[in-house]
Order: C-alpha cells, then sequence, then structure tokens
C-alpha cells in the first residue's frame, strides 16, 4: 500500500542550480503523459522570460524553498527512506510545470498559479485530473493526500468535479495567515 501526497509548489525559490543529464521522472516522460509533456513545453516558451537561468537545475524538492518544503526538509531522512521504502511518494502542483514528482529538475521560475491564467491553463480538458489518475493506476496508490489550497491548486487539478479521485483533502480551515496555514499543512504531512 502505497501513499500519494499533493502539495503545492511555492513562490520563495532556491537560486541557482546545476545542469543535469537527462533524467526523466513519470511526469516527464512522453510515453506517460503527453499531453502534460507539451502542455508544459507551450507553458515554458511562452513565459521563458520567468525563468531566471535557462542552465541552472534543481530537483523540485529542493528548489521550493517556503515553510512546506522548509518544514519537510527536516524530517529529509525519514521522507527519503519512506519514498525508498516505497511507503509514501510525493507529487506537487506547479504553476510553471503542471504536476511533477518531487525530484524532477526544474529551473528557477517566478509565476503563481493565480498569474496568467495558469489556473485555466492547466484546468483545460482535464489535463493534471487526467495524468494524476495515470500517475496513482500505474505506481499502485492506495491512498490519496491532497495539501492545496481549495482556490487555485486544488481548483487547477481538479476543476469544478473534485470526486475524479479519491482522496482526502487536507487544508486546515479557519486559519488565517499563510505562514500559520503553511505550518499547519506542513506538520499534517509529518
Amino acid at each position: 500500500m502505497k501513499t500519494l501526497l499533493v502539495i503545492p509548489c511555492c513562490k520563495r525559490k532556491i537560486q541557482g542550480g546545476i545542469n543535469f543529464n537527462d533524467q526523466l521522472t513519470f511526469f516527464e516522460n512522453e510515453n506517460n503523459v503527453f499531453d502534460l509533456i507539451e502542455r508544459r513545453n507551450q507553458r515554458l516558451t511562452q513565459f521563458e522570460h520567468l525563468l531566471n537561468n535557462n542552465e541552472e537545475y534543481l530537483e523540485a524538492w529542493e528548489r521550493y524553498d517556503g515553510t512546506i518544503y522548509r518544514k519537510l526538509k527536516q524530517y529529509q531522512n525519514l521522507i527519503d527512506k519512506l519514498i525508498q521504502n516505497k511507503i509514501i511518494d510525493i507529487v506537487i502542483v506547479s504553476a510553471m510545470y503542471g504536476l511533477i514528482n518531487y525530484n524532477t529538475k526544474i529551473k528557477n521560475y517566478d509565476l503563481s498559479m493565480g498569474q496568467l491564467g495558469g489556473v485555466k491553463f492547466w484546468n483545460n480538458g482535464n489535463l493534471l485530473t487526467n495524468s494524476l489518475n495515470f500517475y496513482i493506476a500505474e505506481n499502485q496508490i492506495s491512498s490519496v493526500y491532497t495539501f492545496l489550497s481549495p482556490n487555485q491548486y486544488y481548483v487547477a487539478l481538479f476543476g469544478n468535479n473534485f470526486n475524479q479521485i479519491n482522496h482526502e483533502q487536507i487544508w486546515p480551515i479557519g486559519l488565517r495567515g499563510v505562514n500559520n496555514i503553511n505550518n499547519q499543512v506542513s506538520e499534517s504531512i509529518i
């Protein structure tokens, strides 16, 4: 039984990176999700000016530096073991890249889902939902937990039909302030 955690990207990012050789993850393999790759390439081409450096990549897990990611990095060894033992897996909903694995190599960019029609762009044709469903089936995922705000990232993933994937949405209702919410979300993940 494998559990999938679905988390959002974040605005704060680590600068720099290195030039990687091609090492594909599930959501970069055209045989798996051709439509997602095609849509991602459109987004990267259209907003190339928002990429800070075309040669520097980091794994998404390392690139993002928001509250959720900082909390999760405190438990890096545990999370690595859980992933290696196929107990959990983590995917990220990204405003620039769509749906990516936690270890997908990405460039530094400055874009949020609420900017430049991101929600509509990624939700068009249920692209992210279909890609996630395929991932769940191919990786024998038994439980899915989404840690996405109920507005932009959640809507980009599911549109208005939240029942397209059997999942548990974990988002702290009633909390105010981004840091309070992100702290609560990261504590729920751990």
